[in-house]
């Protein structure tokens, strides 16, 4: 797989997640609120797809650099935003929410991990390519 095909596959799967997140905050969440395990998944939903999306924010210039350096600078990014999101949990300072929930938190390290193995299947594609 090229490197424009995998940058619109990755464009494709943002845009997927961006709808996602405001059809869960204006008509998902209202609607399913009094279903306890719905609530759950869809109150923790935005703290997973932030994790995966901010974690990609340095994709394409990964996918430029040799295997071994990009899936550091992914690796490196996935944590830091874990970290980030873990501790804004804790202490809330970015966001409005001062509601500390466990489920954001594994919410959190579901998407960053989900990153990191999303770019290594899209780094093997280009490798395998090149």
């Amino acid at each position: 797989m090229d490197l424009k095909r995998v940058s619109r596959i990755h464009l494709t799967v943002n845009l997927v997640l961006i709808i996602l997140f405001f059809l869960t905050k204006r008509y998902l969440r209202p609607n399913y609120r009094d279903i306890f395990l719905l609530s759950a998944i869809l109150g923790s939903l935005p703290n997973f797809i932030g994790a995966f999306m901010f974690s990609l924010l340095p994709i394409s210039k990964a996918l430029k650099l040799n295997l071994h350096k990009g899936r550091r600078i992914i690796l490196i990014c996935s944590v830091s935003v874990f970290v980030i999101l873990t501790y804004e949990e804790f202490f809330p300072y970015f966001t409005a929410s001062k509601i500390f929930d466990y489920l954001d938190i594994i919410a959190s390290g579901i998407g960053s991990s989900l990153a990191i193995i999303y770019y290594y299947y899209l780094s093997k594609k280009v490798a395998l390519t090149n």
